[in-house]
């Protein structure tokens, strides 16, 4: 996944997670947080801070930054 940011006018791309899923969506809750879909196995990840953190209604640490 890629996010982009500006930058003294300028726009920026970065590479933010490396992940083997095929990330069809985004999507936010009235939390703030965010998660996203791959579209292979139907799977709803929810995107976490570079530390991991908190447990998930759904358990599991998923890929690279995210918990299922």
């Amino acid at each position: 996944m890629w996010g982009a940011q500006r930058f003294e006018g300028a726009w920026d791309r970065a590479l933010v997670f490396d992940v083997d899923a095929n990330v069809r969506a985004f999507g936010e809750d009235e939390a703030g947080e965010i998660y996203v879909t791959d579209s292979g196995t139907g799977t709803v990840y929810r995107i976490v801070g570079a530390g991991g953190g908190g447990d998930d209604a759904h358990g599991g640490q998923g890929p690279l930054g995210t918990n299922r």
